[in-house]
């Protein structure tokens, strides 16, 4: 029976899902899989991401600040949430720190510790700290009085009512500490009655007029197969392309080199997963350099704003000179991600270079880079030096391939160092969809094609997403008004902290009238 065509989504959570699903034979079939509380936090943070509420002089001027972000609960959703912002939130300009919230937050370290064996490591590069006590007791107002700058809140207690309880006790808590820039507080929130009671949450003003809690409730994943899931789409998008890149699929490679590189990203889900975070990453690296991405609309009347307001760059060309820390960002990114999937440093001791070349020599006949059996990389080591006697990537690289040549195996170079550079030059390609062919690619349903999307200017998206604004308010749902005006801040704190010319004037000017 021929199933060219055919996807199978399964759905299914944990690392046990993933080992399971890739060692099926799945011939022509293309399989997913569906992990809905890790789709629903990539999507979340895809629209609303850790750095959406920051304070937009913060990070400039060479001074590196630090997002800090609040979780309370350390269920499944807490925790996935925690390990989608230790990658997520590696930037240029600001450190990361994560407190998480439980009663029985000694357990959950321990979880950490057994699962994820190096995510608590002192050369991780960021802190997460465990903080015990009962959200609804006097307790956590005691510990939450010692953090300051809190920017971001998550609540996941596991039942609903309690998440909206929270939230709104939240709400009010920072309100009276008078933060300069309130934290963005969302919850999840499974019933999607619920949610649309969130999101209209309002109190009515002397003037008649509705000012809303502006309380984020994400996690309902009806809309994952609707097109008005455009996050859902570009989440793909962008990993695809990602993935596309590292099998070197341009617009001259021939349908059926296309059509390997697509069966590839979903024959290995781990491989699929490590692709769609780099993706998702690379809207923040535009960021701190004062760009974004943005589809092109399909609607008349919104083609007509886009044609009006954006105009498209060439990446490379307009950033070359400003993507140097960029190169070295992304591996640390990438081992943040590592390190949240569970693997170590391959090594069988220490972080020098001797005890990481003993482990690879053990396994090197197996697996010629990564030990996947047992979760070990030898590339997580950083690429300058932090202390005396620590292996650095390059040297990792060299020992790799003078142990292959030694063994008489095939000549090997692995090539980690370029790989950054590479993908992080590409960008512009990954996001123009270069990749996808004349023909397209099927993505959920919906086709891809070169063009897709674009990278252009924050103040450009500011314009853009005002037009949007002013002609949708009246009409416009909770919902869709709070998205927007999310993405309108976004973008004027983009402009305002790349200090783009005049038009950090008129993002000031722009943000007082939202």
């Amino acid at each position: 029976m021929e199933q060219k065509n055919t996807a199978l989504y399964c759905y299914a959570a944990g690392m046990e899902a993933e080992i399971l699903l890739d060692a099926q034979e799945k011939e022509n079939l293309k399989v997913v899989l569906m992990d809905e509380v890790r789709d629903a936090v990539y999507e979340h943070l895809y629209l609303h991401p850790l750095y959406a509420n920051m304070d937009p002089t913060k990070g400039m001027k060479g001074k590196r600040e630090k997002i800090s972000v609040l979780i309370l609960g350390g269920g499944k959703i807490g925790i996935e949430f925690l390990k989608a912002s230790v990658w997520s939130g590696q930037m240029k300009n600001f450190g990361l720190e994560v407190h998480i919230v439980d009663v029985k937050s000694a357990l959950v370290r321990k979880r950490f510790e057994v699962e994820f064996p190096e995510l608590l490591s002192e050369r991780s590069g960021y802190h997460i700290d465990f903080i015990q006590a009962d959200v609804f007791s006097e307790e956590i107002k005691n510990n939450l009085d010692f953090l300051e700058n809190i920017n971001y809140c998550v609540i996941s207690l596991g039942d609903d009512e309690l998440n909206i309880r929270a939230a709104i006790w939240l709400k009010r808590y920072f309100y009276l500490r008078e933060f300069k820039i309130e934290p963005l507080i969302s919850l999840y929130i499974e019933n999607p009655g619920k949610s649309k009671a969130v999101w209209n949450l309002c109190e009515k003003m002397r003037t008649k007029q509705r000012l809303y809690y502006n309380i984020i409730p994400f996690g309902n994943r009806s809309g994952l197969f609707n097109k008005q899931s455009a996050a859902t789409f570009i989440i793909e998008y962008l990993g695809l392309g990602v993935h596309s890149h590292y099998c070197r699929i341009t617009k001259e490679s021939s349908a059926e080199e296309r059509r390997n590189a697509v069966r590839n990203f979903y024959e290995k889900q781990s491989n699929r997963q490590s692709s769609i975070a780099n993706g998702l990453h690379i809207v923040t690296k535009l960021w701190e350099l004062g760009y974004g991405v943005l589809r092109l609309p399909k609607e008349k009347w919104e083609r007509d704003i886009f044609d009006r307001c954006i105009h498209p760059v060439d990446f490379y060309s307009e950033c070359r000179d400003e993507l140097g820390a960029y190169y070295a960002l992304e591996h640390e990114r990438w081992m943040a991600y590592m390190r949240t999937e569970g693997w170590q440093l391959a090594t069988r001791g220490g972080d020098c270079l001797e005890d990481i070349r003993s482990c690879y020599e053990d396994y090197c006949m197996q697996f010629k880079n990564q030990n996947y059996l047992m979760k070990l990389h030898p590339a997580l080591v950083p690429i300058r030096r932090r202390k005396a006697g620590e292996a650095t990537l390059q040297e990792v690289e060299d020992m790799i391939a003078e142990v292959n040549m030694q063994k008489n195996f095939e000549n090997y170079f692995p090539g980690y160092i370029q790989s950054d550079i590479e993908v992080v030059d590409h960008i512009g390609e990954i996001v123009s969809g270069s990749w996808c062919g004349h023909a397209g690619i099927s993505i959920y349903g919906e086709l891809a094609k070169e063009g897709e999307c674009v990278v252009c200017r924050l103040g450009d998206m500011m314009r853009y997403y005002r037009y949007i604004y002013d002609g949708w308010k009246e009409n416009a749902t909770p919902e869709e008004m709070i998205t927007l005006r999310g993405e309108i801040r976004r973008c004027c704190f983009g402009v305002i902290r790349t200090n783009q010319g005049r038009e950090r004037e008129e993002a000031y000017a722009c943000l007082a009238e939202i």
